[in-house]
C-alpha cells in the first residue's frame, strides 16, 4: 500500500531479476504540497506479490529526481536517476 512518499503517483520504471528475487525500482510522489520525487524499490519472488523494501526510500532528494535504472558496470550495480540532469548513484555497500 502507499506510504508518505508515494500515496500520490508511482511510476515503475525497472524490473529486473537477481539471485532469485524480483526487484522493481519505483519513483513516487507524496500528496504534500511540497512533495518531490522518491525513488524506492519493490520486491517480489513470483511477479504477482510486490513487497516495499524495509529500507525504502533509497534516494530522497528535496529536489525532483525520478526514474530510477539499474546497470551493471564491471561486477557493481549502479542507480541512475534522471531529472533537470542525470545523476549516478552506487549501491548500498559499494
Amino acid at each position: 500500500g502507499p506510504d508518505g512518499y508515494d500515496d500520490s503517483l508511482i511510476a515503475m520504471d525497472q524490473v529486473f531479476r537477481y539471485k532469485n528475487l524480483y526487484y522493481a525500482l519505483l519513483h513516487g510522489r507524496s500528496r504534500a504540497a511540497d512533495s518531490h520525487w522518491i525513488s524506492y524499490i519493490a520486491v517480489s519472488d513470483d511477479l504477482r506479490h510486490w513487497y516495499k523494501y524495509w529500507g525504502n526510500p533509497i534516494i530522497n532528494y528535496h529536489e525532483d529526481m525520478g526514474s530510477p535504472v539499474i546497470v551493471e558496470d564491471d561486477g557493481r550495480m549502479r542507480i541512475y536517476t534522471t531529472g533537470a540532469d542525470v545523476r549516478l548513484h552506487y549501491m548500498v555497500g559499494e
